[in-house]
């Protein structure tokens, strides 16, 4: 697994946690695919999306800020996304429609699923998550 995620450019942020940056369609932002492992054998994972804005992803890798964390859109391969700030402050810091984001999230959840795949073949057991909003609801209050 460990020359899998090197091949493919997941690079490390901890023993059981990767990133890799990609780029997202209706969205000029910062963007992201990160794999937890369970532990540090690699053989069972949980995989989500981020949306983050450009400036809070080059802060937070300076240093951590529970806020600028908070205000990303998580996204699930399962047309499910968390966010602790609610989505129209990306939207509005962004200059990204509602629209244009949930198309971001619908092309992340598509990748997301491309990957999990990927990431399967290469023997490692991804998770379900759950309990997470449906993009379809983005926009709706």
């Amino acid at each position: 697994m460990e020359l899998f995620l090197k091949d493919n450019k997941f690079y490390p942020i901890s023993d059981t946690v990767y990133l890799k940056e990609i780029s997202v369609k209706n969205w000029a932002e910062d963007a992201h695919i990160r794999i937890d492992f369970e532990n540090d054998t690699l053989a069972r994972c949980d995989i989500h999306g981020t949306l983050r804005l450009s400036e809070d992803a080059k802060d937070l890798w300076k240093k951590s800020d529970a806020a600028k964390v908070g205000r990303a859109v998580w996204v699930y391969k399962d047309k499910t996304y968390r966010s602790t700030s609610g989505l129209s402050f990306l939207s509005k810091n962004s200059k990204s429609s509602i629209s244009q984001l949930k198309g971001a999230c619908r092309d992340l959840c598509k990748t997301l699923n491309d990957w999990e795949s990927e990431i399967e073949r290469a023997g490692c057991e991804v998770l379900e998550n759950g309990n997470a909003t449906k993009i379809d609801t983005i926009g709706i209050k």
